[in-house]
């Protein structure tokens, strides 16, 4: 069980244990997060000869506070987007490996996120998120965020947002809803470079 301490993330412990027999291969991994007191497992195996195999990952929930715990903690290079953040994590489902590639049937749940991503400040953010490829990230298509408050500079409030990660690097917004005042709020669909210095977002009001 070394102790891991890889560039951008804090220290961590693995437990892994990989056997080849006949072919096949089969593997048992246990990533402890001191700071975040979980532990991802990884167990699966990988038939050589058919070039196919599959791992399935459990993340157990990860509560974060604003006054403890915060994702900076896990990954350093969040100091400068996050802050505040409150709320629970969790992951779970298979990698799909085969001669084509890397693909994955993960769910992320998001449950009553709250703090500040970003220039945004959201309240109470909830969604499962669908991965279907965990390098570079890609998700399924419609994909729906709920959240009580995104505050953008304008108070949105009781919202629901479609969207589509690509190629790890765009947000693709589907038309979204949202309220503010009492009235209504539509965004329209838009493509947003993830880690851009500056979004451009036209709201129907």
């Amino acid at each position: 069980s070394p102790a891991v301490n890889g560039a951008g993330a804090t220290p961590v412990s693995l437990d892994a244990k990989a056997n080849l027999t006949g072919g096949k291969a089969t593997l048992n991994a246990k990533l402890g997060m001191a700071a975040a007191k979980v532990s991802l497992t990884a167990n699966g195996s990988y038939d050589l000869n058919q070039g196919k195999g599959k791992v399935d990952l459990d993340l157990p929930p990860i509560t974060f506070a604003a006054d403890g715990l915060q994702p900076k903690d896990l990954f350093p290079a969040l100091a400068h987007s996050t802050e505040g953040i409150a709320g629970t994590i969790a992951a779970k489902g298979p990698i799909l490996l085969d001669k084509n590639g890397m693909t994955s049937q993960i769910e992320l749940n998001l449950q009553n996120l709250s703090g500040k991503v970003g220039p945004i400040a959201l309240k109470n953010l909830n969604s499962v998120v669908e991965v279907d490829r965990p390098w570079p990230l890609t998700t399924a298509a419609d994909q729906i965020v709920s959240v009580e408050l995104a505050d953008v500079g304008l108070p949105l409030t009781n919202g629901l947002v479609r969207f589509k990660i690509t190629d790890g690097t765009t947000m693709d917004i589907a038309e979204s809803h949202l309220e503010m005042m009492s009235g209504h709020v539509t965004l329209d669909p838009v493509a947003l470079k993830l880690g851009a210095p500056a979004q451009q977002i036209h709201l129907n009001v």
